[in-house]
């Protein structure tokens, strides 16, 4: 654990390019793909057959938010930025803005 926060723009990529394969890594039309189109369309669909693509094609979006916004949030606070940032995750790419901030060190008195 000591290693993700003394790296945490690392930590950022592997867990969006995580979060992508879950979620979004066979978005393709689905003539070309077939049922399912990722790993959470395809455990979706065998416990509900029932779903269409279509339907999967609007949990997707939404899902990779849920898991990316709380480790975006975490890499903005290691960084001492404000969490208005986070709106960035509204941009396709915004994670790699995210990942491109700069770091704000706080400033400690010594005396």
């Amino acid at each position: 654990m000591n290693w993700f926060k003394q790296h945490p723009n690392i930590t950022l990529m592997i867990f969006a390019v995580g979060t992508y394969v879950l979620t979004m890594i066979t978005f393709a039309p689905a003539e070309t793909t077939g049922p399912g189109r990722s790993g959470v369309g395809m455990l979706i669909q065998s416990l509900s057959p029932s779903i269409s693509n279509e339907t999967l094609s609007w949990i997707y979006l939404p899902l990779w938010l849920v898991l990316m916004l709380p480790v975006e949030g975490w890499v903005i606070r290691k960084k001492n930025r404000k969490l208005w940032h986070l709106l960035w995750a509204i941009a396709p790419i915004g994670w790699l803005v995210i990942a491109c901030l700069s770091n704000r060190q706080v400033s400690e008195d010594k005396e």
